[in-house]
């Protein structure tokens, strides 16, 4: 059920007007209306005149899409940059300049991945437990950071590197 707001003093439902524009909306009835109907012509004139705008401000008719795709690829470089951190959170390299808090790289991954999955990404970096990890545990968590990273990013010489780090702090190597 349509909200008066959602109707034009015609009777008209906006959503049907923007699906008729759109073409999605297939209603020849529809279309003798709005040709009469000077709010329908009104609207359409709106309608036409937002599109353009975004279509301007964006640089494209599928700018939209292209800002949002550049906005998630954007929010997938930093989550990969934090997860890479958190490693070194868990398992400092020999010599290494201690970093950030672990509680503070943590809550950043948990923000960027909120952020993305907004934009209809699905990321695991969520998953990571909150808390950080005891002596025993951070080559475990540190392998975790790091194949949430290989997901986002695949195989590259950063995640060889933290692979091995994982492998050489947890006994493995």
């Amino acid at each position: 059920m349509s909200d008066a707001r959602d109707m034009l003093g015609c009777g008209t439902a906006r959503g049907d007007l923007h699906r008729w524009f759109d073409g999605e909306l297939i209603d020849e009835a529809l279309g003798v209306h709005v040709r009469d109907c000077a709010r329908c012509t009104a609207e359409l004139e709106t309608i036409e005149a937002q599109r353009d705008a975004l279509a301007g401000l964006s640089g494209s008719p599928r700018g939209v899409d292209a800002a949002l795709d550049s906005s998630q690829r954007a929010a997938e470089a930093a989550l990969a940059d934090l997860l890479a951190e958190l490693v070194g959170c868990c398992l400092p390299a020999p010599g290494e300049k201690a970093g950030r808090r672990f509680a503070t790289v943590r809550a950043e991954v948990t923000l960027m991945a909120a952020r993305l999955s907004q934009l209809g990404a699905t990321v695991a970096g969520a998953a990571l437990p909150d808390r950080r990890p005891g002596p025993d545990e951070g080559a475990a968590f540190a392998r975790r950071c790091v194949a949430v990273l290989i997901s986002l990013e695949g195989p590259t010489d950063r995640t060889r590197a933290l692979s091995e780090r994982c492998g050489q702090q947890g006994g493995e190597a």
